[in-house]
């Protein structure tokens, strides 16, 4: 092992492969990846970018946050062209690590898991807002006053009672994504899910201002049995704002999309 440790040209041996690896863990000297790492090495750490010059900076850092390092190598399998090893690290965490600790790789997860729960019931009110501005909105426009109060009316009764749910899920767990995702140091993601969020809070206003006083004044409407003389206009007023609103949570689902896309 020592003679090869020595050279400077990389070993196709196994066995020597593995224990350069060892040698490099115990000496501390990320300089010794010259001679088991490949320049166009494609790592498949997530933490850590492809390349011999990429896996020595790792290295370096890890032996900055693990000063007393240790390890030991307790299996070695080799078969043709291939060579798996278990190794055991032994050592103190002292210092920052550009790798990821326990604890905030579950706050990336966590983030993760938020985010698609937020895109989850975004596309119900999505989903929802899209089917207004491209049925029912044309259609109503064919119907008489009486059947637009009494079938509108009692539409946002039930909307205004089953929507607020994922309407409200979809706005928390969005904020809550973008707070684990900045408290993981996932900056793009905590980004994305805040403009998720931005867009579904400028949704919210759209419809707490214009939307929800138009859907309790049909609601009324159709529960009292008469037919409000500005019932059309209600509804003009109501259907001038849903595109609007269909497209506030297509972009708060592409912002969730693009923080589940990021890794």
């Amino acid at each position: 092992m020592l003679t090869m440790i020595e050279r400077d040209e990389m070993t196709d041996n196994h066995r020597e492969l593995a224990e350069a690896f060892l040698a490099m863990l115990n000496r501390h000297d990320p300089d010794a990846v010259d001679r088991f790492v490949a320049v166009g090495y494609v790592n498949h750490n997530r933490f850590v970018e492809d390349g011999r010059e990429a896996n020595r900076a790792f290295w370096a850092a890890f032996f900055t946050a693990f000063p007393d390092l240790t390890a030991t190598m307790d299996d070695l399998v080799m078969a043709g062209d291939r060579v798996v090893g278990r190794f055991t690290y032994r050592g103190t965490h002292r210092g920052p690590l550009r790798s990821r600790r326990a604890g905030t790789a579950v706050m990336s997860t966590l983030s993760h898991i938020l985010a698609a729960a937020a895109l989850m019931a975004s596309a119900v009110i999505y989903g929802t807002d899209v089917f207004c501005a491209i049925v029912q909105r044309p259609a109503l426009a064919r119907v008489s006053d009486g059947a637009l109060t009494s079938v509108m009316g009692r539409v946002h009764e039930y909307g205004d009672r089953r929507l607020p749910l994922p309407g409200a899920l979809g706005i928390t767990a969005a904020a809550l994504a973008a707070v684990t995702a900045a408290i993981a140091g996932d900056a793009a993601a905590a980004a994305t899910a805040a403009a998720a969020v931005a867009a579904q809070a400028v949704w919210l206003i759209i419809y707490l201002r214009i939307s929800a006083p138009i859907n309790r004044a049909l609601t009324a409407a159709a529960k009292a049995g008469y037919i409000p003389p500005d019932a059309r206009s209600l509804q003009h007023r109501w259907d001038a704002v849903i595109t609007a609103r269909a497209i506030l949570q297509a972009a708060a689902a592409a912002a969730l999309c693009a923080a589940l896309a990021i890794p």
